[in-house]
């Protein structure tokens, strides 16, 4: 296992995120811009690549059972830099958001890799430090491309579309590092085994989950304004400290393992809770902080562990498949976070936001609780 490798694998986290980062700050710019088109179709440029990804991670599963991975990948990547960067050289918003499907389409190719080849390349010991440090370069790439953003949508909004152009030295190092015959995937019928259908249960436990940490992002900013607790600045912070304490998590992951040994899910689960419990009863902005810190550390920490489960006892034929459901569900539970939102203010007639972090601070409880129980009568890890 070379050095250089490694780096090409855990390269492919710092894109994930990047893709919606890279665009968000520029929104009110681009809309002054195309100020003809109606606001809705301005807001699709975040958020539309999320709708083809989700389709494009299945297919993603059909061209790795019959290429090799590496090939794939390296299309992937070429057309999500063409794409990204082609977005600020258009003055047409249709051609601007087709050219945001493309990049979701290509994202798709390239988001299930960057656990995949983790599962094949390293053994048990080694992979959920792989996964950790992968959860946070996903995360710090984020940040970065937020930060620089800001600064380069002051001289045009065209500008942060360059931010795409960190796909080109990715794209060179996984043409140089990694093997071209490596994980060329077999086809189903002629795969060692069956699917594991524990995969399935993973996925599922995965989009629950992530229905519940996406409410953050879509009712923070309107959550501080109603409550006096600051204005969109301050959301852009708090959503921030989210990201800032995700990103640590992944480095100390192996030590939170540790300390924590079985329960960790449980006492991860009680830490969402308490973050949640923190944004209920906030009153000012430092317990926002607080409370999204908490968030943010415990549920950027259960993310690798979700896929190392997933990939766990999977043959190496199988591991993109596994990788791209799971992947999948994710980005599906930030599409229905605010069908969910909407639905409990219905259900329970309350529609604000307060009331939607006490339900989530609630639901997280009553899952530690049941974890817990399971794992202190069966006596054994998740």
């Amino acid at each position: 296992m070379t050095q250089m490798l490694k780096y090409a694998i855990l390269s492919l986290s710092l894109l994930t995120i990047i893709s919606t980062s890279a665009v968000s700050p520029a929104l009110a710019e681009m809309a002054d811009y195309f100020s003809s088109a109606e606001i809705f179709l301005v807001q699709l440029v975040v958020v539309l690549h999320a709708f083809a990804i989700v389709p494009s991670l299945l297919a993603a599963i059909w061209l790795a059972e019959r290429f090799s991975r590496k090939k794939v990948l390296l299309a992937g990547l070429l057309t999500f830099t063409v794409s990204g960067i082609l977005g600020g050289a258009v003055s047409n918003i249709y051609v601007l958001l087709a050219l945001r499907l493309i990049l979701g389409v290509s994202l798709g190719m390239v988001v299930p890799f960057s656990t995949s080849l983790i599962a094949d390349f390293f053994d048990e010991g080694e992979r959920q430090k792989m996964l950790g440090l992968s959860t946070s370069l996903n995360m710090i790439g984020g940040m970065f491309a937020l930060i620089l953003s800001g600064y380069l949508t002051l001289v045009s909004w065209r500008l942060p579309f360059l931010i795409y152009l960190c796909g080109l030295p990715v794209f060179f190092l996984i043409l140089r590092a990694l093997p071209d015959d490596h994980g060329k995937s077999q086809k189903a019928t002629s795969a060692s085994g069956k699917f594991p259908t524990h995969v399935y249960k993973v996925a599922f436990i995965m989009l629950l989950f992530s229905i519940l940490f996406f409410v953050i992002t879509p009712t923070m900013a309107l959550f501080l304004k109603n409550n006096g607790l600051g204005d969109s600045r301050m959301a852009g912070f708090a959503i921030a400290f989210t990201t800032l304490f995700g990103a640590m998590s992944g480095f100390v992951l192996p030590r939170t393992l540790k300390i924590t040994g079985r329960f960790f899910m449980p006492v991860m689960l009680f830490i969402i809770s308490a973050g949640f419990l923190f944004l209920y009863f906030s009153t000012f902005i430092g317990m926002v902080f607080i409370g999204a810190s908490l968030i943010g550390f415990s549920n950027r920490s259960i993310y690798p562990i979700f896929f190392y489960k997933a990939t766990q006892g999977v043959p190496s034929e199988y591991s993109i498949r596994a990788t791209a459901i799971v992947s999948a569900t994710i980005y599906l539970g930030q599409f229905l976070a605010p069908i969910f939102q909407k639905c409990v203010g219905t259900l329970f007639q309350n529609p604000s936001t307060r009331f939607l972090y006490l339900f989530v601070a609630i639901t997280t409880i009553v899952s530690a609780i049941f974890v817990l129980l399971k794992i202190l009568f069966q006596k054994k890890a998740l």
